[in-house]
Formats: C-alpha cells, structure tokens, sequence
C-alpha cells in the first residue's frame, strides 16, 4: 500500500470533508425550517 497511499489519504481526506459538509449543511437547514416553521405556527 506504500505506493498508493499518496493517492489514497488524500481521497479519504476530501470524502470525509464532503461527508461532513453534508452532514453540516443539512442539519442547518432543517434547523432553518424548524424556526420557520414554529414562526408561522405561533409554538
């Protein structure tokens, strides 16, 4: 694995970044519509 691990980390590394901004954008927008939504229904 010593040859490839120059291409191997690095794609671990932008997979786990992309999977956390997902997670990270998801949850903020579901935050964004729960306060929407408690706006319009008066809770």
């Amino acid at each position: 694995m010593p040859d490839y691990s120059a291409y191997i980390w690095p794609a671990f590394i932008i997979t786990g970044a992309t999977f956390a901004g997902l997670i990270w954008s998801s949850l903020a927008h579901a935050r964004r519509w729960k306060r929407r939504f408690e706006e319009r229904s008066g809770r």
